[in-house]
């Protein structure tokens, strides 16, 4: 797994979307896009029923 916690974040690229958060940084001379999933805090958790 790729720790990305030092990698440069490039402020003036810019994502937008309802799905969850986007950043822009630059690993290895190359940039990517990290996405990160939406919280699930507001969503109730259901379970199926037990037989």
């Amino acid at each position: 797994m790729i720790d990305f916690t030092n990698c440069k974040r490039i402020i003036s690229k810019a994502y937008s979307g309802a799905n969850g958060k986007k950043i822009a940084i630059e690993y290895e001379s190359e940039q990517y896009m990290l996405k990160f999933p939406p919280s699930g805090k507001e969503k109730p958790i259901s379970f199926p029923p037990l037989l």
